[in-house]
């Protein structure tokens, strides 16, 4: 009964200045602070028991650490009869900063830039991306069971990181060129050569991450659930899978250089029509983004 509407509340700081008659910079602060999104958690889990220590190792098998945890244990469970009694609560949690700035420069009557970068980091509570959050159904997403308070702390407070979605810069260029008209004694090539125009964006941007998963060679028998958590938990990702002694979204994708690029021509027909030719293409020189 008292599930809440999740909301964001969002603060803007900008200001602008022409620089002459053909240019213009913008800088803008943007500040957004997201509270009641949606969550689970078991009611049924019971509380964690103190602790189960695992061995790291590398990829050639040699242990290079150990990693404590509190875990959930099946003897502890609420209600023997049911593996799992879901709450969805609003237990999520959004912070997102940001300073974009904006420069624009109409050239001439044929070509027209502008250039565009922003700083940005989104930090949550491991809301995950836009597919993690269409249904809530199943099991929780987090490494420890929500609702429960360990070491002072909520088990949802211990997702708390950067985002899934974070991208800290991006950079977007883009031209808009118009060639002047050229007269030709030909009609034929008067209308085949004026008239075209070319669009331009070119995107760079640092890359977003992902959270590095795990996999256990052996788990406690005595678990709630012996996969995916080290926990018991039994999450499902990103909380349930993620290396939790590590920090959240940690592994790099790649770098995003992108150019795509727009061709179009309009001709003109007898009773107000007009016939456009466009050409686009998408990522031009075909760069690899992991």
């Amino acid at each position: 009964p008292d599930l809440a509407t999740p909301r964001t509340h969002q603060l803007t700081v900008a200001i602008e200045q022409a620089l002459g008659k053909k240019m213009n910079f913008s800088i803008a602060y943007v500040r957004t602070r997201g509270t009641d999104f949606l969550q689970r958690s078991d009611l049924n889990a019971g509380p964690s028991v103190c602790c189960d220590t695992y061995s790291i190792l590398n990829a050639a098998g040699t242990q290079v650490g150990a990693f404590s945890t509190p875990v959930y244990v099946l003897t502890n469970r609420i209600d023997p009869r049911y593996a799992r009694i879901l709450q969805i609560d609003n237990g999520g949690r959004l912070w997102y900063d940001a300073l974009a700035l904006e420069y624009h420069w109409h050239a001439s009557k044929w070509l027209e830039t502008s250039a565009a970068y922003t700083w940005s980091h989104a930090i949550d509570l491991t809301q995950g991306v836009a597919n993690l959050n269409y249904y809530f159904t199943d099991q929780g997403n987090t490494y420890f069971n929500g609702i429960e308070t360990i070491n002072g702390k909520s088990g949802y407070s211990y997702e708390k990181g950067s985002s899934l979605e974070d991208q800290r810069q991006r950079g977007v260029i883009t031209a808009l060129i118009s060639p002047p008209r050229v007269s030709f004694s030909s009609a034929f090539l008067d209308r085949a050569v004026n008239g075209w125009q070319l669009s331009l964006i070119e995107t760079l941007a640092t890359p977003q991450n992902v959270d590095p998963t795990l996999s256990v060679s052996t788990a406690d028998p005595r678990l709630a659930f012996t996969s995916p958590t080290l926990s018991g938990i039994g999450g499902e990702a990103p909380g349930g899978t993620r290396v939790p002694f590590v920090p959240t979204a940690s592994l790099p994708l790649g770098d995003t250089v992108n150019l795509d690029a727009r061709l179009s021509k309009s001709f003109t027909l007898p009773r107000e029509t007009y016939l456009q030719f466009a050409f686009e293409a998408s990522n031009l020189f075909n760069h690899i983004r992991f």
